[in-house]
């Protein structure tokens, strides 16, 4: 009923509201957006952030923004009086009963690896037939929706995002995330949604000669602790410190990885909270460390070293989620499956060109967008257009 009540009302297309990862967190392509649209697009466009997060809010109303918890009366009637919503997962995001009759713009999260959405192989109920189709459309039902548009980095992910969410292709957007804007100019307030001093800290190491490795694993929907079963971190720290390097853990918010790795026990180990924004480090990053995460794809944008650590691709691909390709023909880097191994890659990896070739192709193969001063006030630009048709549809 509140969703159906929403839709009535009329709604301003040049007020944007966004929000990101269940309204908890203060990152993705929505941040980065919203901070762009506010530093540089505000006479045009109103930008407001929704979360359910007071520690967020304070902080962007510290630094200027304008930004209000969701149920709070601000919060609500910006909702309601938002035309343009911008969001990464789905409208939920920010709230889904209130988001009928706005112009949903999902920017996403990730060029595909593992499947998604409707492809993947834990979201076989989403084809529940009888009465349990109509129970979950009740109960879940962002997971049913449809956008207005979808935003992909490359020509190739086109395909798979509208088998994976059932989307017409010609509301497929391809342009770059803007969540890579970090790596060609340095952008203000971009340490809002990054907890701890862990980035001064890396960048000042880095600045004196240290090397940056960072380990992005993929979040698993089965246990992930078998990394300590390969890793033993104290013979890891000390081979750090032999090389010069220093490790940077950043692993998903809902994974228990970093929750038992305690970086004070290890003199080249810093251990990133989960919930912090990961594309600041990875400016600073001279190693990628990864194995499913998609993240390696836009981290080929800086074309530095990367190596997949994939100890479990057996496992992964055939009890958590399958790939979209042939993993050893989509990953421009080592493969290694034992820390021998891993510590022999990492060392090769001091040289830049490592690989190099290899990822210039994937990027060329796959159609990738390359990041420029113009492409997010391309972008901007065409979800304007979009929502003002949208709005002068349903006015008429």
């Amino acid at each position: 009923m509140i969703y159906f009540l929403a839709g009535l009302l009329p709604r301003k297309p040049n007020i944007w509201v966004f929000g990101s990862n269940g309204g908890e967190n203060f990152s993705g392509n929505p941040k980065y957006l919203f901070l762009y649209c506010s530093q540089h697009r505000s006479r045009e466009i109103r930008p407001i952030w929704i979360s359910r997060n007071p520690h967020i809010v304070a902080e962007l109303k510290e630094h200027g923004y304008e930004a209000y918890l969701l149920y709070s009366c601000n919060g609500i009637l910006a909702c309601l009086k938002g035309g343009t919503w911008l969001f990464d997962h789905s409208t939920d995001d920010i709230t889904y009963y209130l988001a009928n009759g706005a112009t949903t713009i999902n920017l996403w999260h990730g060029m595909p690896l593992k499947k998604v959405g409707w492809d993947d192989l834990f979201s076989k109920w989403l084809y529940a037939k009888g009465w349990r189709k109509y129970a979950y459309r009740l109960v879940l039902p962002w997971f049913f929706e449809r956008y207005d548009m979808m935003l992909i980095p490359c020509a190739a992910g086109v395909a798979i995002l509208a088998g994976a969410f059932h989307q017409p292709r010609n509301t497929i957007y391809v342009a770059p995330y803007p969540r890579t804007m970090g790596f060609i100019h340095e952008i203000p307030d971009v340490l809002i949604g990054c907890p701890g001093s862990s980035f001064m800290y890396l960048s000042h190491l880095r600045k004196g000669g240290t090397r940056i490795v960072m380990y992005m694993p993929t979040f698993r929907d089965r246990s992930d602790e078998r990394f300590f079963n390969i890793v033993n971190m104290y013979d890891f720290d000390k081979f750090l410190g032999k090389h010069r390097l220093c490790l940077a853990i950043k692993a998903h918010p809902r994974s228990s990885l970093t929750k038992k790795v305690d970086s004070d026990r290890f003199a080249n180990v810093v251990v990133i909270p989960g919930s912090a924004d990961p594309y600041p480090y990875l400016t600073i990053t001279d190693v990628l460390i990864t194995d499913y995460s998609s993240i390696y794809f836009e981290f080929m944008l800086v074309n530095r070293p990367i190596i997949f650590f994939c100890y479990d691709l057996k496992e992964y691909t055939s009890q958590n989620r399958g790939l979209y390709f042939e993993y050893n023909h989509i990953t421009p880097g080592p493969k290694v499956d034992s820390i021998e191994s891993l510590y022999y890659e990492i060392i090769k990896s001091t040289d830049e060109s490592y690989y190099a070739v290899e990822r210039l192709s994937l990027f060329n193969m796959l159609r990738f967008k390359e990041m420029h001063h113009a492409s997010i006030d391309n972008t901007i630009d065409y979800i304007s257009s979009l929502a003002k048709c949208d709005n002068e549809q349903r006015t008429i």
